[in-house]
């Protein structure tokens, strides 16, 4: 095995059942690589042997409780309703950090030095995750938190066109996380070891505060939403889509916003496989719109905007623009593929869908096609009977 050639393909192929999150699989990969190189057995059966020894020791760790607090840029006047729905599990809203969880934390220096970045008028949201260590209850609830102000933009439409004045690196996004998030290690009473900082932009406060609408009345709406994602049989693929629609939103580097919205795009109108081209995903999310020629155009534009980013590392001049048509784009195929008026719920369904033709003309043709095609095989039945 050469290792210097194809560890990260190894780490990128390599995958388990039950899954295990990919900062633990990264560290069993390389734990077992330094005991190849003790031993100098480098062969594919000593590096099985000792990676699944790493496997077992990551699946024997205990789960702990954890509680994830973060502040979202919702004033405290609002009504407060009980829980904000996300896929992950439910996010419970507070006025402040509670009594027990502020005794553990006032202990812990590194929550110390980030308390000025904590608003006084902001709500909490806190969610409670069964990890083995800090790092995934971190990541888990990220994600959960960022699911949830997902569904609120799309709730809001608190995305879209909007002036910049001069400064583009701000988010896009009405609904957004302001504060560093904490873990809080429930069974051990401490802080846990790992916590993000925040790109909120406290400069901008006031422009970034999410005052136009109730926040109770809008849990309503994500409910809803919450029961359209049940439905479906690609919830993980939906709810990873509604992430990285967040994601984008929330960026403060309007190249990064053009990235995740347009990966958020071909989540949902791409093949799970990813053997076809980009131009099947522009022509299925044109579909929907009106004019799609139009949209067509302008979706080649945020591709290849997107394309000059990534991979020539060009500066992205039209990046916000882009990123502000996709915000657009995105929001409308998640509304699709959890509310249209078809009733699809089925993944290739919803693909087959967009992928028809957008001709009537066309239409007509394929279903004489497919008619004759039914008549070819009934008549083929009939011959072998």
């Amino acid at each position: 095995m050469e290792v210097d050639q194809h560890t990260f393909q190894l780490i990128a192929s390599l995958s388990f059942v039950p899954r295990i999150v990919d900062h633990e699989k990264d560290g069993a990969i390389w734990s077992a690589i330094n005991e190849c190189a003790k031993s100098k057995k480098f062969d594919e059966k000593t590096f099985v042997r000792h990676l699944r020894t790493e496997i077992v020791k990551i699946r024997s760790k205990p789960t702990a409780t954890h509680s994830v607090l973060a502040q979202i840029n919702v004033p405290k006047n609002q009504k407060i309703p009980k829980t904000l729905s996300s896929y992950y599990g439910p996010m419970v809203p507070q006025a402040q950090i509670l009594p027990g969880q502020l005794r553990i934390l006032k202990e812990e220096h590194a929550f110390k030095s980030r308390l000025a970045s904590f608003e006084d008028d902001f709500l909490f949201v806190r969610a409670k995750i069964k990890a083995r260590d800090g790092r995934s209850a971190l990541e888990e609830g990220i994600r959960s938190i960022q699911f949830s102000l997902g569904l609120l933009n799309l709730a809001s439409q608190g995305y879209g066109l909007s002036k910049r004045f001069g400064i583009p690196s701000v988010p896009l996004g009405t609904y957004l996380l302001s504060s560093p998030v904490i873990v809080v290690d429930n069974d051990n009473r401490k802080m846990g070891g790992w916590l993000s900082d925040s790109s909120y932009p406290r400069q901008f406060k006031f422009n970034f505060t999410a005052r136009r609408d109730d926040l109770d009345d809008l849990t309503t709406y994500t409910k809803r939403w919450m029961k359209r994602i049940n439905r479906i049989d690609f919830p993980d693929r939906f709810a990873t889509a509604i992430v990285l629609f967040q994601d984008g939103l929330s960026a403060t580097q309007v190249d990064v916003a053009l990235i995740k919205l347009w990966t958020c795009i071909e989540l949902v109108t791409s093949r799970a496989d990813g053997k076809e081209p980009l131009e099947r995903a522009i022509e299925r999310a044109s579909s929907i719109f009106t004019p799609p020629e139009l949209t067509r155009v302008r979706l080649d534009f945020i591709a290849n905007s997107r394309h000059a980013v990534v991979h020539k590392g060009e500066s992205g001049g039209h990046s916000l623009l882009c990123a502000q048509w996709a915000s657009i784009y995105a929001g409308e195929l998640l509304r699709f593929a959890a509310f249209n008026r078809h009733n699809l719920t089925k993944y290739a369904d919803i693909l087959d869908y967009l992928s028809s033709p957008i001709s009537e003309r066309r239409l007509k043709q394929n279903i004489r096609m497919s008619r004759l095609r039914l008549r070819a095989l009934a008549q083929r039945s009939k011959a072998r009977s």
